[in-house]
């Protein structure tokens, strides 16, 4: 450093040389200084904004699924028969509106988020509903049906409702009203009503949302009123008003953001609009911006102090490269020395590229000069050589895929070494690697043929494979080839050969010669194979899976196993993607409970895409089989105790009808009177006539306790037209005659008193 002090003051170039460099470090970096902040605060800022649109367009989305479904219920409600005939009929039915009643039980139960359905008669002044709301508690929606223009086919508007049994205390609801004359033929003085329960559509996922982005959030309709808010007391509220709001409803961007003041208080505002076709509501959250920014302000009190350092520092380099000047050539020849050890370290990088490209048939595009001097060698080995490509697949991928990411790229690691030492006996060979985790190895041959003995080395590769990982591997060995180019044509034939492990299953090694002797290859790998759909076994698999035979499902899944054996790899396939394409159509809605419609699907899907083995393929299709089975089963019994309570309720009311008998209680649960009889016997343990029986004489004893009335009289009430037969049922149950049983039971008449 005094060295370089006299030079400055001895000649002048020295001073020039310092100084421009100084006066380049001083505009540089307070020049990208700010320019980084300014992009990182820019960027900041942005990312926020996308993270609010994002999560408010997630929200959107999924309330208009919601919304989606809703219609959907509503239509599917609709064209059902008992609905519409409650809601247009002009005399009252109980046993119809018990039935519609138990529809939209179902329907709630179904569809969590609903929180009750109605329908209003107009002929009859009817309003039907599970909860018992009655006309004075739902006013509001009986007015906007009444007043409600004919052209409108439906609305929707949200509302505070009490329940029946605890007015005290009022739910968030949206309330959507389909009315009747969604056809030219049907009066439109009717309507069904769906009530969605605003907390469980919405408020639960923005209050989510407002923990992470940590701002107040809510959803307004296209009038500005507030559907949901992560503060609840603002439900309803009209804030058309507020100059942001008017700002948010009167563009026409779907989503945007902006800052506005809001109580005084500078704010950014994002906001996403929903769909066209949807309800037109708007997700907006507002974030203070004194929050936004206040990241940003650290970042520039650490980009000022990383600038004042930087100026220091070049300073120093300033003087440092002054002082260095003179021995321009030593760092010159520095640079050199450290850019050829480079090349030297990247040497070997360069040629497992060089094999990868060979491979793929795209030599030509490594760069030129790395061509020149570091892979002239293996340019040099190439020439004049016979090539074979392998290719290792490990299988069972789904279970390998369950592994930790690290332990399987360890273990393809290892398997590319063991595959590389033991063939090296071969001839010189190369594992470069491939996208994809299979493992390849390029082998080169003396002849043109390939030795028997590879078959054998291979068997030991996947040998130490089960030893070391306890994992199988299959193999394809590709056509020898003659020339470098024809490399990529060997590595195709041994990928193509792979596919045959679907017949041969897991460890097998498969060339053309094994392929070709596989009675369903044809004479290659691309021919057609043999072989038809087997039509019929699905018929049977699907009529054995409706019956709940599930037997006789594996025995036909193993029948369609068989059958496709004869096809070629890619018809197999095809017709094992068909059939559970007709699995999941025809079984709709039998997926285990807690997949999504999309979801479910594509998991199966999926899980039938790659098949490895037709064994691994069997057994997928018995557990879907299997699943569907016990779908079916669990809907039919559901049905089933339905329908039995149906019966006991109908018992209680019909029971003093001397003609009650199972004939008319089938027809009414639609079941016939043989299957009805069992069933009530299977789930009751006792027979229809046993729990009639028992029913009127538990009503003839409350009759005998609290009435005068003679036996005979209590008889006919209870519906028992026989007299005689009365006593002798009564006598039976309880060991005494109704007279004897008055007399130890009856309560003392008023007059007796």
């Amino acid at each position: 450093m005094p060295a370089l002090w006299n030079n400055m003051k001895q000649y002048a170039v020295y001073r020039k040389i310092f100084f421009s460099y100084l006066i380049l470090v001083l505009v540089t970096i307070p020049v990208i200084s700010t320019v980084l902040y300014r992009m990182f605060a820019d960027r900041s800022i942005a990312e926020i904004n996308d993270a609010a649109k994002s999560m408010l367009a997630q929200t959107s989305y999924t309330s208009d699924m919601i919304q989606d479904q809703v219609l959907s219920v509503g239509n599917e409600l609709m064209h059902d028969n008992n609905i519409i005939t409650a809601m247009l009929s002009d005399t009252r039915d109980p046993l119809l509106e018990n039935e519609v009643v138990q529809k939209f039980r179902y329907i709630q139960a179904v569809y969590s988020f609903i929180e009750y359905v109605s329908i209003y008669n107009g002929n009859t002044d009817r309003y039907l509903n599970y909860k018992g709301q009655t006309k004075e508690l739902d006013a509001e929606v009986l007015r906007r049906i009444h007043t409600h223009k004919s052209d409108t086919y439906w609305e929707f508007f949200p509302r505070r409702y009490a329940e029946v049994i605890n007015n005290t205390q009022s739910y968030n609801v949206l309330t959507f009203i389909l009315y009747s004359n969604f056809s030219a033929l049907m009066p439109n003085n009717s309507a069904l009503v769906i009530n969605i329960n605003e907390e469980k559509l919405i408020r639960k996922t923005i209050s989510g949302m407002n923990r992470k982005l940590n701002s107040d959030i809510m959803v307004v309709d296209e009038k500005g009123v507030v559907l949901s808010h992560t503060d609840e007391r603002l439900f309803t509220h009209d804030i058309s008003g507020e100059p942001y709001m008017q700002r948010v409803l009167q563009t026409d961007a779907k989503e945007g953001s902006f800052t506005a003041y809001i109580d005084g208080r500078k704010q950014l505002v994002t906001y996403v609009k929903s769909a066209e076709n949807a309800m037109g509501w708007i997700y907006v959250s507002k974030k203070p911006y004194a929050q936004v920014l206040s990241g940003i302000h650290r970042l520039l009190v650490i980009t000022l102090l990383v600038s004042a350092a930087l100026l220091l520092l070049g300073l120093v380099l300033s003087a440092l490269l002054t002082a260095n000047m003179s021995n321009p050539l030593s760092a010159l020849f520095t640079r050199a020395q450290s850019l050829e050890k480079s090349l030297r370290t990247a040497a070997p990088m360069l040629k497992e590229t060089y094999v990868h490209l060979l491979l793929s048939g795209k030599a030509e595009r490594l760069p030129h000069a790395a061509e020149a001097d570091i892979l002239e060698d293996l340019r040099a080995q190439l020439t004049g050589m016979y090539f074979c490509v392998i290719v290792l697949r490990i299988d069972d991928a789904r279970a390998f895929a369950a592994r930790p990411y690290k332990e399987q790229e360890l273990v393809r690691f290892a398997v590319r070494n063991i595959a590389g030492e033991l063939m090296a006996k071969h001839g010189s060979s190369y594992a470069p690697d491939i996208d994809g985790g299979d493992v390849v190895l390029l082998l080169q041959l003396a002849a043109p043929a390939l030795p028997e003995s590879v078959v054998l080395t291979l068997g030991e590769v996947g040998a130490a494979v089960r030893q070391y990982f306890h994992l199988s591997v299959s193999a394809g060995i590709g056509d020898v080839v003659a020339e470098p180019g024809r490399i990529p044509d060997s590595y195709r034939c041994a990928a193509d050969y792979l596919q045959y492990r679907l017949f041969f299953g897991h460890g097998v090694i498969i060339d053309r010669n094994r392929t070709e002797a596989y009675p369903a290859a044809g004479g290659g790998i691309g021919s057609g194979g043999g072989g038809e759909y087997p039509h019929r076994i699905e018929s049977a698999l699907t009529e054995a899976i409706q019956l709940g035979h599930a037997r006789d499902a594996d025995k036909e899944i193993s029948r369609f196993v068989e059958a496709i054996r004869t096809m070629s790899v890619k018809q197999a396939v095809v017709a094992i993607n068909r059939l559970v394409f007709s699995l999941l159509k025809k079984f709709d809605g039998m997926l285990p409970e807690g997949d999504g419609d999309y979801a479910g699907y594509m998991r199966v899907i999926y899980s039938f895409s790659e098949p490895e083995t037709l064994d691994d393929v069997a057994v997928r299709l018995k557990e879907l089989a299997g699943v569907i089975t016990r779908r079916l089963e669990e809907k039919k019994e559901h049905r089933n105790r339905d329908a039995i309570e149906s019966v006991r309720r109908l018992v209680l009311e019909r029971y003093s009808d001397p003609n009650l008998s199972l004939d008319w209680i089938a027809d009414q649960v639609h079941y016939s009177a043989g299957y009805l009889g069992k069933l009530f016997k299977q789930l009751t343990d006792q027979t229809f006539a046993e729990y009639v029986s028992a029913v009127r004489l538990e009503k003839a004893v409350g009759l005998l306790s609290t009435t005068s009335d003679s036996a005979a009289v209590i008889s006919e009430k209870v519906g028992i037209g026989s007299s005689t037969y009365f006593f002798t049922l009564f006598k039976k149950a309880y060991g005494m005659t109704p007279a004897q049983f008055r007399t130890q039971h009856a309560m003392p008449l008023p007059e007796e008193r």
